[in-house]
């Protein structure tokens, strides 16, 4: 796994908890979580896509 994903996912799991009632979040992520769904739905309005059909 490549440092970025590991950071990427450190910061996922500290912000997660936040919009799910303080609910910690295990690592590795093995599932989409709030957060990521954000992020995702927030770049497909964006961009047009999804980040994984580039």
């Amino acid at each position: 796994m490549y440092q970025g994903f590991i950071g990427t996912e450190m910061c996922i799991a500290l912000y997660e908890p936040s919009l799910g009632g303080m609910t910690p979040v295990d690592l590795p992520i093995t599932e989409r979580t709030n957060y990521k769904g954000m992020v995702h739905d927030d770049y497909h309005e964006t961009f047009g896509h999804a980040p994984h059909e580039i």
